[in-house]
């Protein structure tokens, strides 16, 4: 089911466009209704929904100064106003569609069946993405002659370190030194709970951390000192507060 909000300083065009919504037969409902923006960035923190329709001319504050209140909004949103004038300026804004008032039934569930489909798509995306972070890699294998492999636990590793074209993985009993570019192990682990780039040349596994150096901004791991760049100082440090007990 997807999650609407309505902002419109008109009490009847708010509870027509719910009308409208529901009479689509479309799965979709209405979860707010708010008369300002002030009540409608409230509802939209709150409900957390899939699309706003949004009216534009409104008292103090317009629609169009939405993203004053929501920088980076993760919904849809549908301008629904008797005005034309302002359309370039809400595509300009990433709006789905631009409804003008009144409103045509055709028109609304065309634009209800875009939404569907773009939600439809986010969510599975979404999905793809959490199913891949939990897809954690458990081992890796390393080449120590023609034929042989060491196998390193990935919940081993306690930091890779990059050299040239080269990747050195510390266990803190052992070093191994594979052919792949760090930037391989930032896109394979960084995602998975617990790894951190300190630096451009290092990733750290946050469970072994016994110690973050604040004068000689180093991240204390058994056996290894490893660098932590101003830049990524704080990022370590937030990771390090947050990090599960």
């Amino acid at each position: 089911m997807i999650k609407a909000i309505i902002i419109d300083d008109e009490s009847k065009a708010r509870d027509l466009l719910e009308l409208l919504i529901h009479e689509s037969g479309r799965a979709i409902t209405v979860v707010a209704k708010c008369a300002d923006m002030i009540q409608g960035v409230a509802a939209l923190k709150k409900h957390q929904p899939d699309v706003l329709f949004l009216d534009i001319e409104m008292p103090e504050i317009s629609g169009l100064q939405l993203l004053e209140f929501i920088p980076n909004p993760n919904f849809e949103i549908v301008f629904a106003t008797a005005y034309d004038q302002y359309a370039i300026k809400a595509f300009e804004l990433a709006a789905l569609d631009y409804l003008l008032k009144p409103i045509d039934e055709d028109k609304l569930a065309i634009t209800i069946d875009r939404l569907g489909q773009k939600v439809s798509f986010k969510k599975r995306l979404l999905t793809y993405e959490q199913n891949r972070q939990q897809a954690e890699p458990v081992k890796i294998c390393i080449p120590s002659s023609q034929k042989d492999y060491d196998i390193v636990l990935v919940k081993d590793i306690l930091a890779i370190e990059a050299n040239r074209n080269y990747s050195v993985i510390h266990t803190g009993q052992q070093k191994f030194i594979l052919s792949k570019s760090l930037s391989h192990f930032v896109d394979q682990y960084l995602p998975i709970q617990g790894f951190v780039r300190t630096h451009r040349s290092w990733i750290v596994n946050l469970h072994y951390a016994q110690k973050l150096n604040k004068s000689t901004k180093e991240i204390i791991l058994p056996n290894l000192s490893v660098p932590v760049s101003r830049n990524n100082y704080l990022e370590v440090k937030n990771q390090l507060l947050n990090f599960p007990k």
